[in-house]
């Protein structure tokens, strides 16, 4: 597998990973927004780096 696809697929794993936990977050009714913020923030930097290495 080219050496790009495969760091693209490991980013894009944590990326998810990120989006996950953003969205375990909004299930509480005590939820932290600013954590929600940062996971969804690192998580659309990680697709956007994604992008940039294939």
């Amino acid at each position: 597998m080219n050496g790009n696809l495969e760091l693209a697929l490991s980013w894009f794993k944590v990326a998810n990973e990120d989006l996950l936990a953003a969205e375990h977050e909004l299930r509480y009714e005590d939820a932290v927004l600013r954590t929600i913020c940062f996971h969804s923030q690192q998580s659309v930097e990680k697709y956007i780096n994604i992008l940039l290495f294939i």
